[in-house]
């Protein structure tokens, strides 16, 4: 073994070394799996997330995670991808587990932005899949009180013009632009 080699090994190591700090240190839950499926590693994020420790975890299926709320269609476009190689990123119900001060241990179930990817060796041969995800509960929650406010709207303008005609704003707003051509700036007589 060389001077060469012995430097070559040193970068290389202190690459990996690095890289798992990335990978430890990263908000968003991380975890490798088997091709058949099997966890093999999470990070630290991951145990925040979920609540699950890699001991507990480590040489399950990540339908540990699964709280039956996520649409099947979901998983199986989720899989079409990701047999075809190609990565997979989707939003998914999973289930987390909650340890309350006293030690029990509860579930809730809390939304995720997932990406899925697999990845291969120089030959092609599937090695497994890696997997990132991020917490959206509060994101989503705050999609669907929006959604709700719009669709309340919507339904305020609807109701009024139904009882009452359209509104004197619109009418105000033909004048201005020039719209309404009634004699007296649109005023009834």
């Amino acid at each position: 073994m060389t001077l060469r080699d012995i430097s070559d090994r040193v970068e290389a190591d202190e690459r990996l070394r690095r890289l798992a700090l990335a990978v430890d240190a990263s908000a968003d839950a991380i975890y490798i799996t088997a091709p058949s499926g099997m966890i093999e590693y999470v990070n630290a994020a991951f145990t925040a997330i979920t609540g699950m420790t890699a001991d507990e975890v480590s040489g399950q299926n990540p339908r540990v995670l699964k709280s039956g709320r996520t649409q099947p269609a979901t998983y199986d476009e989720m899989w079409s991808r990701l047999s075809a190689g190609e990565v997979w990123s989707g939003r998914v119900i999973n289930r987390r587990k909650v340890r309350a001060a006293d030690g029990t241990v509860s579930g809730e179930d809390f939304w995720a932005q997932s990406t899925i990817a697999p990845y291969f060796d120089e030959s092609g041969a599937l090695l497994g899949y890696v997997a990132l995800q991020r917490d959206i509960t509060d994101l989503v929650a705050v999609e669907q009180r929006q959604r709700g406010e719009a669709l309340a709207a919507r339904l305020r303008v609807e109701v009024g013009t139904a009882l009452h005609g359209p509104a004197p704003v619109a009418a105000g707003r033909r004048r201005a632009a020039g719209v309404d051509r009634r004699p007296s700036g649109g005023r009834r007589r």
